[in-house]
């Protein structure tokens, strides 16, 4: 199965936990907000640690 990230823009606060804890390495912080890269998108492992790291509760990580 294949893995859709997304993060909401409004809700990000720009405070890297989701990068600074995707084993993948996954996110850049692109003027001051989480965006995943989708180059490594396709090689996230479906560990929801991103989502549950966001204290705003802006990514949402889901197989589609």
């Amino acid at each position: 199965m294949k893995t859709e990230i997304v993060v909401d823009g409004q809700k990000c606060v720009g405070c890297g936990k989701c990068a600074a804890i995707c084993p993948k390495a996954i996110y850049e912080m692109v003027e001051g907000k989480a965006k995943p890269v989708k180059e490594r998108a396709g090689e996230c492992l479906y560990c929801k640690a991103c989502e549950l790291a966001c204290p705003k509760k802006a990514i949402d990580v889901k197989q589609v």
